[in-house]
């Protein structure tokens, strides 16, 4: 048995982030957020995160949501960050930045 794979799933914390705390979704700001506009690196670890989450309720990610780190974890000369760990802090500090926008 296959798992369900959730269809165009960059976009899920972006869009899920306001919902949880019931905030209008605002197009324009969420595509602002997510292409650039300062919070590109928060809009991906969010988006990551929720994907995580989607794996514990039985939700299989596309691989492409893995070019996500590239975001977080890698320099900017395009290497991987080393040591990098993927932490709580982090991804909480972000949904934070991203809400404080919306």
């Amino acid at each position: 048995m296959t798992k369900p794979v959730r269809q165009n799933c960059a976009p899920a914390g972006s869009k899920r982030l306001p919902l949880k705390v019931a905030i209008p979704i605002v197009a324009e700001i969420v595509t602002n957020i997510a292409e650039g506009g300062g919070t590109r690196r928060e809009a991906s670890l969010s988006t990551y995160a929720a994907n995580l989450l989607d794996r514990l309720n039985g939700f299989s990610a596309e691989p492409a949501i893995l070019a996500l780190w590239r975001d977080f974890a890698w320099d900017p000369q395009r290497a991987p960050l080393r040591n990098f760990k993927l932490k709580t802090a982090d991804i909480l500090t972000a949904e934070q930045r991203l809400l404080a926008i919306l």
